[in-house]
């Protein structure tokens, strides 16, 4: 029996766009999310370290980051660090994994590269492990077969990359056949890459990555420990992530002034999680809520947050409402309900806004957030 850390896509170095300085921060969590593995890895005394693509977020890696990942190899010891080149990392003319291999890496340091050899054998925890990869040079896609098992006794694991867009790259249906072959062909466990976990057969496991990097990723911030023998394998997730991604879709019905988004807020901040809000439903004059100083009032309770107002304007609903009476506020808000019909697309938003704080104004509301 054989026991591995099995992970994917650390996609150290990573750029976020639109989250702004939240980047930083996740930055530095995918290096964390290493560490984390490769502590657990000591801690369970695991025979392999297994990463099924993506590494690196792609080949134009700083020194720093190179440092980094050969410092926490050799935290492994004599453990093996078995790396596949993935397609954002892959192993083309300019990879960072040529440049590893001239430099003075730890002797635990793997590179499943099938054009120089078909397997890594370990003979100490009869080990055996193949690659295939789904992009760069000797690729499925092109002239690179299925791996062939070979007769060397102990356990044989397959890692494989996971297409980001599998419909372009190896089509969605073909790349589960893929796998399927692969473990019908006798191997033990296949490794395969990819952002979110997923359990292709009894045989074949997608990790997920180990820091969740995406507001729409299903299940990630994990490795998996695997305990492969010849029957099925034993599979544990193992949190190492510390991000949390969440959307929420809110119904403008539900919520009519600031003080209830406030209280909807607070249910999810820590400084840990980046929440995407879409603000939806109908724009009526009912309540009061100003979503950019709402924006501007969590901005420190969250790593990232953001509000995206997708709410409808139907002007033929807005009418004034209170009992004003007769005061130049009544007046303005009959006066502005005009100007309403007759604003162009791009003040009619603007206009709106001022009628139901108007509204809210003479119905007695505090709209003052």
């Amino acid at each position: 029996m054989a026991k591995i850390i099995h992970a994917s896509d650390f996609c150290l170095g990573r750029q976020f766009s639109g989250i702004g300085k939240a980047g930083d921060f996740v930055r530095r969590a995918l290096k964390e999310s290493l560490e984390s593995a490769v502590t657990l890895a000591l801690d369970r005394s695991v025979d392999l370290f297994l990463v099924s693509g993506n590494l690196f977020a792609s080949n134009i890696v700083s020194r720093h980051l190179v440092d980094f990942v050969l410092q926490q190899v050799e935290r492994l010891g004599k453990i093996p660090f078995v790396v596949l080149p993935g397609i954002r990392d892959c192993f083309e003319e300019n990879s960072i994994y040529r440049l590893l291999s001239t430099e003075n890496r730890p002797e635990n340091f793997y590179l499943l590269n099938s054009r120089q050899a078909p397997y890594l054998s370990f003979p100490e925890s009869e080990i055996t492990v193949y690659g295939a990869t789904c992009f760069g040079e000797g690729t499925v896609a092109t002239e690179q077969p299925l791996p062939v098992k070979s007769d060397l006794p102990g356990v044989h694991i397959v890692a494989v990359n996971y297409p980001e867009s599998p419909d372009a790259a190896c089509g969605s249906s073909g790349f589960g056949a893929t796998v399927d072959a692969i473990a019908k062909a006798g191997f033990d466990y296949v490794a395969v890459g990819g952002l979110d976990y997923r359990r292709w057969n009894d045989y074949s496991y997608s990790s997920g990555s180990a820091e969740t990097q995406e507001f729409e990723s299903i299940e990630s911030g994990q490795v998996l420990l695997a305990e492969i023998s010849r029957s099925c394998p034993v599979i544990e997730k193992c949190r190492t992530g510390q991000m949390v991604w969440k959307q929420l879709q809110l119904d403008n019905a539900r919520f009519r002034y600031n003080i209830e988004l406030e209280e909807e807020l607070l249910k999810h901040a820590s400084s840990g999680t980046l929440l995407r809000i879409h603000f939806d439903g109908e724009f009526t004059p009912e309540g009061y809520v100003d979503l950019t100083a709402l924006e501007n009032g969590f901005r420190d309770r969250f790593c990232c947050l953001r509000i995206e107002e997708t709410r409808r304007l139907e002007t033929n609903r807005v009418r004034v409402g209170g009992t004003g009476g007769d005061t130049l506020l009544t007046d303005y808000t009959y006066l502005l309900e005009d100007a309403i019909e007759k604003a162009t697309p791009e003040l009619k938003p603007r206009y709106l806004q001022a009628l139901v704080t108007g509204n809210a104004m003479l119905s007695g509301k505090d709209v003052i957030s």
